[in-house]
């Protein structure tokens, strides 16, 4: 199981590298970043403790049976994880590729959605599309088809978000019925005080923080 996540990050990673999108590559997004780096920290994580347990096997410990439990455990579900990954990061191709047939729709059915869950897709800072450089780039205008297609024939487990600034609305009237999706589905949010962002964004981080410290510890369940 590790060596399948292994070779998961390492083709992730290979992709991420080569693979542009928007006019850089893929790894020089933050959202490819951190999924990447939270596969190489578990990969580390799994190792060391994969190493732990050889040490104490090579020590002549006695029952194991724990430790090696941990290790199945861990290394199973950073397989999983791993695969996961590298098929959301090397279908993102298919977004983008403004010579594929293949509809939004039928995308997200390619990911093999477990029964009776739903896929979030959150398109955020939608407005950088709009920047000059990429206006008429292919990419973007792929993109922003298959969204209109998606609205027309909806995936019925799979819902798209996209978020942008609101001066930037106008420039969607370039993009064909682009302005038919984004009238019938927008919905407007004043600009946040810091003090909403606060409360928003840092302060449920930090309650989700207190909360997996205080599991750890024991003193609830996760």
């Amino acid at each position: 199981a590790l060596g399948i996540a292994e070779a998961a990050f390492a083709e992730a990673c290979a992709y991420a590298n080569a693979r542009n999108a928007f006019g850089r590559p893929l790894i020089g997004f933050q959202t490819t970043q951190i999924a990447l780096a939270d596969l190489a920290t578990r990969l580390a994580l799994t190792e060391s403790w994969l190493m732990h347990v050889a040490r104490l096997v090579d020590a002549g410990t006695p029952d194991l049976v724990t430790e090696a439990s941990i290790l199945k455990l861990s290394a199973a579900d950073l397989a999983m994880d791993a695969a996961d990954r590298l098929s959301l990061i090397t279908q993102a191709k298919k977004l983008l590729n403004s010579e594929a047939v293949d509809g939004l729709s039928n995308i997200l059915a390619a990911l093999q959605l477990p029964a009776n869950s739903r896929q979030l897709l959150v398109i955020d800072q939608f407005e950088e599309l709009f920047s000059e450089e990429l206006r008429t780039e292919p990419e973007p205008v792929s993109l922003i088809s298959r969204i209109v297609e998606n609205w027309r024939n909806p995936h019925p487990r799979a819902y798209i978000v996209v978020t942008m600034r609101s001066e930037h609305l106008e420039n969607c009237t370039a993009y064909g019925d682009f302005p038919e999706v984004i009238n019938a589905t927008s919905y407007l949010v004043r600009r946040l005080r810091d003090s909403e962002l606060q409360d928003s964004i840092v302060r449920p981080i930090e309650q989700l923080c207190i909360e997996l410290a205080a599991a750890d510890a024991g003193e609830t369940e996760p």
